[in-house]
C-alpha cells in the first residue's frame, strides 16, 4: 500500500526546483507589483524579496555541499537581487503614505529580474566551446 507496482524504480514527475526559479518568481512579482496601487505594490515587494532572499539561502545551503562556482554565483546573484529589491521596497515606502507612486522603483526590480534571468541562462550557453573557438585563432598566431 502506498506505492505503486508499475514501474521497477521511482520516476521523477517533477523538475526540482533551484534557487534561481524562485528569484525569478520573485523578481517577477516586483515587476508586477510596479503597476499596481502603492499598498499592494509594497505588500507584493515585500513577498518579492522574502522570496529572493528565500532563494539566496537556499542557493547557500546548495553552494555549501556542492561548491562549484556557478553554485557560488547562484548564491550571489540571488543575494544581490534581493538586496536590489530590498532598496525598491525602501523607495516604495513613502509612496503609500502620500499615495503616489515612486519613478524609480521599477528600475531596481528590472535589474534584479535581469541578474536572476542571467543565472538562468548562462548554464544553457556551451562556455567551452566558445572559449576553443576564441582561443583557435590565438593558437594559429602563436604557431606561426
Amino acid at each position: 500500500m502506498g506505492r505503486s507496482r508499475g514501474c521497477g524504480g521511482e520516476r521523477r514527475c517533477v523538475a526540482p526546483v533551484t534557487p534561481s526559479w524562485i528569484a525569478l518568481g520573485g523578481a517577477l512579482t516586483a515587476i508586477v507589483a510596479g503597476g499596481l496601487p502603492p499598498v499592494a505594490a509594497l505588500y507584493l515587494t515585500t513577498l518579492s524579496v522574502a522570496a529572493l532572499l528565500g532563494a539566496a539561502f537556499l542557493a547557500y545551503l546548495v553552494a555549501v555541499d556542492d561548491p562549484r562556482p556557478a553554485r557560488l554565483c547562484d548564491a550571489a546573484v540571488c543575494a544581490v537581487g534581493g538586496a536590489l529589491l530590498l532598496g525598491d521596497l525602501a523607495v516604495r515606502v513613502p509612496g503609500v503614505v502620500s499615495a503616489s507612486a515612486p519613478s524609480g522603483a521599477g528600475k531596481l526590480a528590472l535589474v534584479a529580474l535581469a541578474l536572476v534571468v542571467g543565472t538562468l541562462v548562462a548554464p544553457m550557453v556551451p562556455w567551452p566551446r566558445l572559449q576553443r573557438r576564441a582561443h583557435r585563432g590565438l593558437r594559429e598566431l602563436l604557431q606561426r
